[in-house]
């Protein structure tokens, strides 16, 4: 019975170290939607109108800034012209993919492009 507490404690441990690796890269790199998130949490009212949240993430956030940061983070990396998926990236974007399968947002984020 003693070594109970000790798989608790292991069992916890894991939850932490995963919970760290899911958010670790949209902190790393201002993910555009934690830097939304941040946006209407500083506004007045806790809000902001279409047009002005558009304006200020066009301002905080290019393509350009998303690709150098990704491949700054190691996510991806520049062979030549192209970029690729680094085995961080990959097996990041695998498990979010499979996260995102598993609650049913893939189907969802799928029909948002059509």
């Amino acid at each position: 019975m003693e070594s109970l507490p000790l798989v608790d404690a292991l069992l916890l441990l894991l939850s932490i170290l995963s919970a760290a690796v899911a958010t670790y890269p949209a902190i790393e790199n201002r993910s555009p939607v934690l830097v939304m998130v941040m946006l209407l949490g500083r506004a007045k009212k806790r809000q902001l109108s279409v047009s002005t949240l558009h304006s200020d993430m066009k301002k905080r956030i290019s393509g350009l800034s998303l690709v150098q940061l990704t491949d700054k983070g190691g996510y991806i990396k520049k062979k030549g012209v192209l970029y690729k998926n680094t085995f961080k990236g990959h097996f990041l974007g695998g498990f979010f993919s499979l996260i995102q399968k598993i609650l049913g947002l893939d189907q969802m984020s799928d029909q948002s492009h059509d």
